[in-house]
């Protein structure tokens, strides 16, 4: 999601060779504000669970279907929770104007069962707005489509970086 911001909005667009996009959140289309508010209303209970490390379990099994966290992914999530401080303005859906601005080889990598967005949505806005898009909806995955299929996802991208353009 971040990354597309800056490529809508970069005044230096000749300075990006591709742009990978994996599970843009919010970028292309928006999420709803009844998924948002079980987002938060989830990773607030898993928060504030006495189990921190089980309730984290519970909640990527809910947001990012079957994958399973190692106890190193958790330890650097946890980390992560109590440290971070965002300090950039939030993204949120790019307009049609914006999306159009962003003219580098694009890969956009959707998750078929996520649970963010309709994913056909947002590859149809993608294909209608973004000039040299290739996307792919990968079945059977998650919003933690890097985790339940790395080496697709890592494969993906190799390719397409490596294709003569």
């Amino acid at each position: 999601m971040i990354a597309g911001t800056h490529a809508a909005l970069s005044d230096r667009p000749d300075r990006l060779s591709t742009l990978t996009l994996i599970e843009p959140g919010g970028a292309i289309e928006r999420i709803s504000p009844t998924f948002i508010a079980q987002l938060v209303a989830r990773a607030t209970r898993a928060m504030l669970a006495r189990d921190k490390r089980r309730a984290i379990r519970r909640f990527s099994q809910w947001m990012n279907g079957d994958v399973e966290l190692t106890d190193e992914q958790l330890d650097l999530l946890l980390l992560a929770v109590s440290t971070f401080r965002q300090r950039l303005p939030s993204p949120g859906r790019l307009t049609d104007a914006e999306l159009r601005r962003i003219t580098t080889p694009t890969l956009l990598l959707l998750a078929a069962d996520t649970k963010l967005y309709e994913p056909e949505i947002v590859a149809e806005r993608a294909r209608g707005l973004l000039a040299n898009v290739t996307v792919e909806v990968v079945p059977n995955a998650g919003h933690g489509v890097m985790f339940q299929e790395p080496e697709l996802v890592t494969t993906r991208i190799l390719q397409f970086i490596d294709t003569d353009r």
